[in-house]
């Protein structure tokens, strides 16, 4: 992801409720699901992703 100083972040997908975690740096994601998005905020970056469904229905 581009950040707003135009350097990137990079992310993992996760398995259950976290969704995303950082790939590069020391900084924590933070994550929570909204409205079937994922809200992902690093120190003062905040990204929101599309939660995808599992074929057993799961986020």
């Amino acid at each position: 992801m581009r950040r707003p100083d135009s350097a990137f972040r990079r992310f993992d997908v996760t398995q259950g409720d976290a969704g995303r975690a950082t790939s590069d740096g020391p900084q924590a994601a933070v994550t929570s699901l909204v409205d079937d998005k994922f809200d992902v905020t690093v120190v003062a970056d905040n990204y929101l992703f599309p939660a995808m469904e599992t074929p057993d229905g799961a986020h």
